[in-house]
């Protein structure tokens, strides 16, 4: 009897395992996420889900932050913004007859994780989970991948107030142009070996690409199986924040930046990587970085890319983050090269 009861247990605990990275019954997953005792985690931006809802649904959250918006679409109609009130409550979605609605968290981590505690139907019960694209892409980098002040909400004086949109940054783009899934794992003001002030990671609590890359969230102390989304292409787009308190060390860069893709390679061989420069770093700090990005490139053998986008000015209200129409732009530049890596 107690071997039994052993032998079950150790069961149920594989089974807790192998359910760690399953997503809501009914709801195709696109981006990265936590489980938790509380609920699922949505920290990374651009996180999306999908369902055939036979009418209105039932999301049940927790916003944990003051800042964390969504965008929600029904049959592929128009995007309409929500504001989450910080703490729980509960959101009715999508009209009174079969129809597919699409959620995406907008922002990041540190506006705000996301809890999901429930996601339902008010009645009956969702299809099977939509199916997504076969092709997927992992872009990491930092605000600028993130889609930092892509978007603009008019206030009542009429100044345009800055908003963060995942939706409208140039890796969903890409994503739709060449029909692929997407996961953003981007982390704003930070870099490969230093943050935005110069802080490496362990610092102020400062987590740089190196060590959030491995998380499902960036707000939580879970690690992501890299197996659980294994991409046919990676896009690097990190420097920024690195060179923005000066030209930091040469072999201190290259080789930690060396480093990182060399676990890329490790985790995703057949995947090409592609390594970009900064669409908002100027003058001699640009010519520098790229200079280093070459040199990482080289490092890195055969697999690994690299493309200089151009250089955006941005809105000044964002700190000269691109526009969601510079956005495009940066897309515009990225496609054709990513499109003949993703055909060899």
């Amino acid at each position: 009897m107690r071997v039994w009861l052993v032998a079950m247990m150790s069961l149920w605990l594989l089974g807790c395992t192998a359910d760690s990275h399953k997503p809501l019954p009914g709801v195709a997953m696109e981006g990265r996420y936590a489980h938790t005792d509380e609920g699922l985690v949505l920290g990374f931006p651009g996180t999306r889900l999908v369902m055939d809802a036979p009418g209105p649904v039932r999301l049940d959250v927790e916003a944990l932050g003051d800042q964390v918006r969504l965008d929600v679409r029904e049959d592929g109609g128009a995007w309409r913004r929500i504001d989450l009130a910080p703490g729980p409550q509960t959101l009715t979605l999508g009209q009174d007859a079969p129809h597919r609605l699409e959620i995406i968290r907008r922002n990041e981590d540190w506006q705000g994780a996301l809890r999901i505690r429930s996601l339902e139907p008010v009645s009956g019960a969702f299809d099977a989970a939509p199916a997504l694209p076969e092709r997927k892409l992992l872009f990491i980098g930092d605000s600028i991948t993130a889609g930092a002040g892509t978007d603009v909400a008019f206030e009542d004086a009429g100044l345009g107030k800055p908003l963060d949109n995942a939706r409208l940054a140039f890796p969903r783009i890409l994503a739709d142009r060449l029909d692929a899934q997407v996961h953003h794992v981007a982390y704003g003001g930070r870099g490969i070996i230093r943050d935005w002030r110069g802080y490496p990671t362990g610092q102020d609590s400062v987590l740089n690409a190196p060590a959030f890359y491995g998380l499902a969230s960036p707000g939580l102390d879970q690690p992501w199986d890299p197996q659980a989304f294994v991409p046919d292409a990676v896009v690097i787009g990190l420097g920024t924040n690195d060179f923005n308190p000066g030209v930091p060390d040469r072999e201190a860069f290259v080789s930690a930046y060396a480093g990182f893709v060399a676990r890329l390679r490790s985790d995703y061989p057949d995947a090409p990587i592609l390594i970009l420069n900064s669409p908002m770093t100027d003058g001699e700090r640009a010519e520098v970085l790229s200079d280093y990005l070459d040199d990482v490139a080289a490092r890195s053998g055969d697999g690994a890319h690299r493309l200089d986008t151009q250089r955006y000015e941005g809105r000044p209200s964002v700190v000269g983050h691109p526009t969601d129409a510079q956005h495009i732009r940066i897309a515009d530049e990225i496609e054709p090269v990513l499109r003949g890596l993703l055909a060899r």
